[in-house]
């Protein structure tokens, strides 16, 4: 993403959603010259394909099986 400093990469957590925000401290606006920058918070946006091919339905269907085995298996 880019901030003010220029581009930087952000790791995403496993779970991460859309509307979870980030912290990057040290990369907003400096409150004076003689202070050092404050915090830029990312809003985090996650875009699902509006028309996903075959092959990524399949993928997302796989995808939502495990979740279905990772429910029963933390019932147990």
């Amino acid at each position: 993403m880019k901030t003010l400093d220029g581009e930087v990469t952000l790791t995403l957590p496993a779970g991460t959603s859309s509307g979870s925000k980030m912290r990057l401290r040290g990369r907003g606006v400096p409150a004076s010259s003689a202070q050092p920058a404050g915090d830029l918070i990312a809003n985090i946006q996650i875009d699902v394909p509006a028309a996903p091919t075959e092959e990524q339905k399949e993928l997302m269907r796989q995808f939502a099986a495990t979740l279905s085995k990772q429910k029963v298996e933390q019932k147990s």
